[in-house]
């Protein structure tokens, strides 16, 4: 698709491809700029449009780079786990770290399917819209029904465990932006993850063990 492109060396790829998740994020396909992604990335626009035609092509690389990512987090989710707050705790283990790995992916695919939908060509809107039929499933299916509070609807407490923990992951990655892990000890931030998830048994499951 981008062979001439793909043939750079990675750490020119990255710069590229940043300086493109950052633009089209913010902007949109039809609002963003080649300029401003070029002197982003520190290249001349001539070697942009070497690399990928055109700003639609370039649109659609980013695209599905970052959807193969999303793919790959989505499909380590594990449904033999039929503790649904077990398996959120995994999801977002993988989430976090996956985070950590790609942060301006999550930032670009987040920013534009929440303010430039439109922009996306219809065949991506479905491929998204499948994709996401596919996490609801893996987090929902084969789940153990049998260890919720009696006198809570189990669909109920599964929105608000739903509701309860993307909550606290948002407040988490707003705390986290900007901090250098290398230098952090993520430990804590797990410990008071881990706790919360313990308030969240003790809110709507049954006292038996877990």
């Amino acid at each position: 698709m981008a062979e001439k492109f793909e043939n750079q060396p990675e750490e020119k790829q990255q710069q590229i491809l940043n300086a493109a998740f950052q633009e089209f994020g913010e902007h949109g396909y039809h609002k963003a700029s080649t300029n401003r992604i070029v002197e982003a990335a520190g290249i001349g626009k001539g070697m942009l449009f070497y690399y990928f035609k055109s700003k639609k092509k370039l649109f659609d690389y980013v695209l599905s780079y970052a959807f193969q990512i999303i793919e790959g987090y989505t499909e380590q989710i594990d449904m033999s786990i039929p503790d649904v707050i077990a398996r959120y705790e995994e999801a977002s283990r993988i989430k976090m770290k996956t985070y950590l790995q790609h942060t301006e992916i999550f930032h670009f695919f987040g920013n534009l399917l929440l303010n430039f939908q439109e922009d996306l060509p219809e065949e991506w809107q479905k491929k998204i819209g499948d994709l996401q039929i596919e996490m609801k499933k893996r987090m929902f299916s084969g789940i153990d029904y049998s260890l919720f509070r009696k006198d809570i609807d189990p669909e109920t407490a599964l929105k608000l465990i739903f509701w309860s923990i993307e909550g606290f992951e948002r407040e988490l990655l707003a705390q986290l932006r900007g901090v250098n892990f290398e230098e952090t000890p993520l430990d804590p931030i797990w410990d008071s993850f881990f706790h919360y998830l313990e308030a969240l048994r003790k809110a709507y499951y049954e006292e038996r063990g877990h």
